[in-house]
């Protein structure tokens, strides 16, 4: 990644770190984009779900979900195995608002958790689920549930994104998150910080006060050439980890956003190239990367607790910090500035960016936290894009109720819930 990130630059990167600080000309960048929050104003949470699942995208659903449906019944027929009494003889086409009812009882399974898909339906004097029989019978959940589809076989590229409804606030995040997922599947990734730890890997980009999921690539794997994604980098810019920073961040260039990340994006080179694209960065940094300064790259894990080593080279800054563990970050406007904070009583010195850092680090695993109650795709189901499908489900539900209580605040308070919270 780092010499990926060096080619950004256009020329090979010299970086000539100092420890004084009157030359940085790190300065944060004015936040100039468009004011925070949804573009719309919304009277219910109803108003804010159906602009993200348009009348259109339910008619396309259905109308592919029919057209696999038709084609699947008639390859069974064509080989001789359909059975007399399969539930297959059942199957009539669907249309968007059916579609929208199995949207809606998606939506219960996830509230209420159960052993098995037939106790929603099971007749219980105590245990049933009142009108879930009006709402969907059974075998049709079962043959909807089997035939539901997005696009059509025969052309597999599709597109989703939840980006032309909502201006973000200056504090974005890049993160991974895991969709679980248990089967056989080439590109299932393992992460042990995450809840799920095991499953479908998706790079994200998210607002880092509300966890706005904004925009997100789908990883399929390391030598995969059609990727299933929302973000199209160009082959050009370097590194697949280089790539998926630029893709999530297109169009959102010279807004002034500052970018937080981990160290396994962070660089010196691709923080100098994000400040020319007109962001900010920070975040924590690997002190084996290419350019990390050799003072603060040698500086012994065993030193004394609150040393502070800093560098900054033009717009880039580097700083050490020993608490607990030796922690490095990486910047584009902090300087060596420290403030005086408490923890378990005692006064703590600590640097202002590490403080920065981790007001606004949380953007995906805030949305994962909040999710993870309401765990949609842990239902039954095979298919990996039926798992995503329900992860987007699921996601749009959590984007929806953003776009309302910020809609409804603005209105109300003239600012956001959000501004309001400590």
């Amino acid at each position: 990644m780092d010499t990926e990130a060096d080619r950004l630059l256009g020329v090979s990167p010299s970086f000539v770190w100092e420890k004084d600080f009157e030359s940085f000309r790190g300065v944060p960048k004015v936040f100039s984009g468009p004011t925070s929050g949804p573009l719309k104003d919304y009277d219910n949470p109803y108003d804010a779900f159906t602009d993200i699942w348009t009348n259109d995208i339910m008619e396309l659903i259905a109308q592919e979900t029919n057209r696999y449906a038709n084609q699947t019944i008639e390859s069974i027929k064509a080989n001789g195995t359909l059975k007399p009494l399969s539930r297959l003889h059942q199957w009539h086409d669907t249309n968007a608002d059916e579609i929208a009812v199995l949207l809606a009882v998606f939506m219960y399974m996830g509230i209420d958790n159960r052993s098995s898909q037939y106790e929603y339906w099971k007749a219980n004097d105590y245990l049933e689920m009142p009108r879930f029989k009006e709402f969907l019978p059974y075998n049709r959940f079962l043959l909807l549930n089997r035939f539901l589809h997005f696009v059509d076989n025969s052309d597999v590229h599709s597109d989703f994104a939840s980006s032309s409804l909502y201006n973000l606030r200056r504090e974005i995040y890049i993160d991974e998150s895991l969709t679980l997922f248990k089967g056989r599947l080439s590109f299932v990734q393992t992460i042990r910080s995450k809840v799920a730890r095991f499953g479908i890997k998706s790079y994200e980009l998210c607002e880092s006060k509300t966890g706005y999921l904004y925009k997100f690539s789908i990883y399929t794997g390391k030598n995969s050439d059609n990727s299933f994604t929302v973000v199209a980098p160009n082959d050009d810019l370097g590194g697949k980890t280089t790539q998926v920073v630029l893709g999530l961040l297109k169009d959102l260039e010279r807004r002034g956003h500052c970018v937080t990340m981990d160290n396994f994006y962070n660089c010196p080179s691709l923080a100098r190239y994000l400040k020319s694209l007109g962001f900010d960065c920070m975040g924590t940094l690997r002190l084996n990367r290419k350019q990390v300064p050799r003072d603060v790259n040698r500086i012994p894990k065993n030193v004394e607790k609150g040393t502070i080593m800093a560098r900054q080279c033009g717009d880039v800054f580097v700083i050490a910090w020993k608490d607990a563990k030796l922690v490095t970050m990486i910047s584009t406007y902090h300087t060596d500035e420290t403030y005086i904070g408490s923890k378990a009583g005692k006064v703590l010195v600590e640097p202002v960016c590490v403080k920065d850092y981790n007001n606004t680090m949380g953007g995906v695993d805030l949305k994962d936290q909040k999710l993870s109650m309401y765990l949609l795709e842990r239902k039954r189901g095979v298919k990996w894009y039926i798992k995503m499908f329900k992860r987007l489900l699921n996601v749009s539900i959590h984007n929806a109720f953003i776009m309302y209580t910020s809609s409804l605040s603005r209105r109300t308070l003239g600012t956001s819930v959000w501004e309001l919270c400590p």
